[in-house]
């Protein structure tokens, strides 16, 4: 995530006594990670945020400035490039080999940050407009509530996953070219992009 100069500062002092640091950076397609936050905005907020994500080489060179130019690695989030298609063992097996770890030796994560499907996040969105409508970017009890129940139905009722139309879907892919500059600098290729196109 994006940090701004007051939280880029306090992170330096808080973790400039550990030494080097390397930043674990997990990158989403744009299109998945547009996708992704809208279902986190829609728990706090009604409004529908415009369809483009923050510029990635931005990000990773605020870190590199932060902690040096060499501190981030990024890599793919996408199950299909994970370690045993999981976020847990992929961290621990490009972080943390050797550690003797495994993502089964981990506690169990609950199953708070599930994706709801489309009709679902209308739903949500809907209730924060009619009853939160003042309170953008406000967390609410009853949201957290509600988004529960909704998760709940969604599985009972095997609803699929949300979808971008695919117009959005590429407008948001194709309106930066940092892909390129990641795939050349690190080796990063998300699956399903045309980097001809792209270029």
């Amino acid at each position: 995530r994006a940090l701004g100069g007051g939280a880029r500062r306090a992170l330096a002092e808080a973790l400039g006594p550990y030494g080097p640091l390397t930043v674990a950076v997990y990158l989403r397609r744009p299109s998945a990670y547009y996708l992704s936050a809208l279902q986190q905005h829609f728990k706090s907020s009604h409004k529908v945020a415009p369809p483009r994500v923050p510029a990635p080489l931005k990000v990773l060179r605020a870190y590199g400035a932060l902690f040096g130019p060499k501190a981030a690695h990024p890599r793919v989030y996408d199950r299909s490039l994970l370690a045993e298609g999981d976020i847990a063992a992929d961290f621990l097996a490009a972080y943390l080999p050797g550690a003797g770890l495994g993502a089964a030796d981990l506690a169990p994560a609950s199953r708070t940050n599930e994706s709801l499907s489309a009709e679902s996040m209308d739903i949500l969105r809907a209730y924060r407009a009619d009853f939160h409508g003042e309170r953008d970017n406000v967390s609410a009890l009853d949201s957290s509530q509600l988004v529960r129940v909704l998760a709940r139905i969604d599985g009972l009722a095997e609803a699929p996953r949300p979808r971008l139309r695919p117009e959005i879907a590429e407008a948001v892919d194709y309106a930066n070219p940092d892909a390129l500059a990641l795939r050349d600098q690190w080796g990063l290729v998300f699956p399903g992009l045309d980097y001809g196109r792209l270029g």
